[in-house]
């Protein structure tokens, strides 16, 4: 009669011991180990892909965060209701030039507050560079400001002589005043084309300008008051 296997017997059993059946170690997970391996070395190499898109998110938002803050500020708002630095003429972009700067200063502060360390390192050489350009300009308008305040200036002083000098012919053609006040019409016309580069005869030519202006003024305020006026004009000429 057929034999009942025991457990002893079921023991004893084996792939290889049974007909037809061929198998290798790694039917048995012999290389699961491997694989394990490999799965968690790409996992390793997707999640440092994923943190540094994550960084670099972060640092184009702050970035973007920070050249809208730097635009409205020189460049006022979209609806012109808040105009910016750059729309300040003469003695207004002096005035606001040591504020502008802070705010700028201030504005890279407030972005990379709370940024990550990896997301920081790929912001700030940017944020640096676009800082420092702001800042560049602000310091680039306010010297073109400074010096259109500065032309304004000797141009009144031009003025300014050349009406002194009439004043004081009126009283006394002859006043050592008039002369003096002639000759600072002179150097003041001569000092106001400088500053632009001229060379040495437009700057000449300038003087002499200004020096025959007084001149013409003196001469003309004269013959304006009547009495011994024209006389007078008439020997201040020669």
């Amino acid at each position: 009669m057929p034999k009942i296997p025991t457990a002893a017997d079921v023991r004893k059993v084996n792939p290889s011991s049974l007909p037809g059946v061929r198998v290798s170690p790694d039917s048995f997970g012999a290389n699961i180990g491997g694989e394990l391996q490999s799965i968690g070395k790409k996992t390793n190499i997707l999640a440092e892909k994923f943190a540094e898109e994550d960084a670099q998110n972060e640092a184009n938002t702050q970035d973007n965060l920070l050249t809208n803050k730097i635009r409205g500020r020189l460049f006022g708002s979209d609806d012109g209701k808040a105009p910016g630095y750059y729309h300040k003429k003469r003695q207004d972009a002096v005035d606001d030039h040591g504020a502008v700067a802070t705010d700028l200063r201030r504005y890279l502060k407030e972005v990379t507050a709370g940024m990550s360390k990896r997301a920081l390192k790929k912001f700030n050489t940017t944020a640096t560079r676009r800082l420092n350009t702001a800042l560049d300009g602000i310091n680039r308008h306010v010297l073109a400001e400074r010096a259109v305040i500065h032309k304004d200036n000797l141009v009144a002083r031009r003025e300014n002589a050349i009406q002194d000098a009439t004043n004081h012919a009126v009283l006394d053609p002859n006043a050592n005043e008039v002369q003096a006040h002639v000759k600072t019409a002179r150097q003041v016309a001569q000092e106001l084309e400088s500053g632009t580069g001229a060379t040495a005869d437009v700057i000449k030519a300038a003087g002499a300008k200004a020096e025959s202006d007084a001149h013409a003024a003196v001469i003309a305020r004269l013959i304006a008051k009547g009495g011994a006026g024209p006389e007078q004009a008439e020997a201040y000429f020669n």
